[in-house]
């Protein structure tokens, strides 16, 4: 999508006026996950910072945000690897995971959103930002 798409700008101001007033966002980090094309560390929101977020920015994206009014989420998540290739050894990345299932990891203090589109790069994956909202509340 490029830069300058009328709904990437559509999706930046609702991004700037659904963060008004939110502040930070805090979670816990309580545990890792598998899926065939990643390892993701499993997050929940430790108020209800997030959620008021996800409800605003969906207001504000009006017809634009369909799929976000449509959808609750259930869990949140950070991707911490993406697999590029087949795993050499997917047993030992498998006992890896389940063994940190359950574990907390961090807390994690979001201060920062982006609007962010990946690009495949000879040497991995690399961030386009289309736009970003500082917490002024941390």
């Amino acid at each position: 999508m490029p830069v300058d798409d009328p709904l990437v700008e559509r999706y930046a101001v609702a991004l700037r006026s659904a963060a008004a007033g939110i502040g930070s966002i805090r979670f816990a980090v309580t545990g890792l996950s598998l899926t065939p094309h990643s390892v993701m560390a499993c997050a929940v929101p430790t108020d209800s910072a997030a959620d008021d977020l996800a409800a605003a920015y969906a207001d504000a994206l009006g017809s634009d945000g369909w799929h976000e009014g449509e959808f609750k989420r259930d869990f949140w998540y950070l991707n911490l690897v993406h697999f590029a290739e087949p795993i050499a050894r997917p047993g030992e990345l498998v006992d890896f995971v389940a063994d940190r299932r359950t574990a907390k990891l961090a807390d994690l203090l979001v201060a920062e959103i982006q609007i962010s589109q990946w690009r495949h790069a000879r040497t991995g994956m690399l961030p386009i930002t289309h736009a970003c909202v500082t917490s002024s509340r941390a």
